[in-house]
């Protein structure tokens, strides 16, 4: 409730901001997306960092970065496009440090996970 106040606060520009950005968060969930499904709301004037912050907030920056990659490449402003490279290399990181963890965990006999 609190973050939706937060956004709220600009009036019918802003409800239109925020729908846009749902528009191309949606359109990146998808499992049908197309680049022309998410061109159409990367051709119109999109408020970046509120597309970031919204895919951040709820949990699909990863799929942000990868559809954008996949679908728009270049689509993004150059800040933007630095930004989710930085974020995805932290989460590399991140995540290859719970696996180390995970096998210390297990031991060195385990078998391994995937195969």
């Amino acid at each position: 409730m609190h973050r939706l106040v937060a956004y709220s606060s600009g009036g019918s520009a802003r409800a239109a901001d925020i729908a846009l950005t749902w528009q191309v968060l949606v359109a990146c969930a998808s499992p049908n997306s197309s680049a022309e499904r998410l061109n159409d709301g990367l051709c119109a004037k999109l408020d970046w960092p509120l597309l970031f912050a919204q895919a951040d907030e709820h949990s699909v920056l990863p799929l942000l970065a990868t559809r954008l990659q996949e679908l728009a490449p270049g689509a993004s402003p150059p800040e933007i496009h630095t930004k989710l490279q930085s974020w995805q290399r932290a989460h590399a990181v991140f995540t290859l440090t719970l696996s180390a963890e995970l096998f210390q965990i297990l031991g060195t006999s385990s078998a391994p996970l995937k195969r």
